[in-house]
């Protein structure tokens, strides 16, 4: 009894790994960055980006959009591949870097994206 319920436990995670059902995407904060038009030694010049829509595009399709939350915090569930990523807020100065992520199968990749409001 205890070998079957052992294979059959074996049966389904190699099922979930194979079918792609397994997990996958992004999670992070995105940073104003420079926050500040002085930024000062020691001190932090970056400050969450409360609220600010990220767009996950591939092929120059759009796929998903997601909004951070307060703390500047996002969680996106995305197939895996690379995704371009861009922010359509007005406040943006250069905009937004990394410009690309990947994503990987099973796995919620953590990516800091830094946005330039143009404050300089």
């Amino acid at each position: 009894m205890r070998f079957l319920a052992t294979a059959v436990l074996a049966l389904a995670v190699t099922a979930t790994g194979v079918s792609g059902n397994a997990r996958s995407g992004l999670k992070g904060v995105v940073l104003i960055d420079p926050a500040f038009p002085v930024c000062k030694v020691g001190e932090p010049c970056t400050k969450p980006a409360k609220y600010v829509t990220l767009v996950f595009s591939r092929q120059g399709r759009t796929v998903v959009r997601t909004k951070t939350g307060a703390d500047g915090s996002y969680r996106i569930t995305l197939k895996p591949g690379v995704y371009a990523v861009t922010s359509p807020n007005r406040r943006a100065g250069s905009g937004l870097t990394p410009r690309r992520a990947a994503v990987r199968t099973g796995l919620y990749r953590r990516v800091v994206f830094r946005l330039d409001i143009g404050i300089r």
